[in-house]
């Protein structure tokens, strides 16, 4: 997360500069899990989900 952002609009973020499409968030959906990771012991990595759907240029039903 970058200085200023909350989890959604850093989750827009990268899928901007990933894919460079702007989805519409879904409201109300957010998943949450925590796990180990194996080669850092004591180190959690927290990895948090969101639902969008795009609409638009390439998008095989927008047509």
């Amino acid at each position: 997360m970058e200085a200023g952002e909350d989890e959604q609009a850093t989750a827009l973020r990268e899928i901007w500069e990933e894919v460079g499409l702007h989805p519409n968030m879904i409201a109300g959906f957010r998943r949450e899990e925590s796990y180990p990771l194996p080669n850092k012991p004591g180190v959690m990595k927290q990895v948090v989900y969101f639902l969008a759907e795009y609409s638009g240029p390439g998008d095989p039903l927008s047509a």
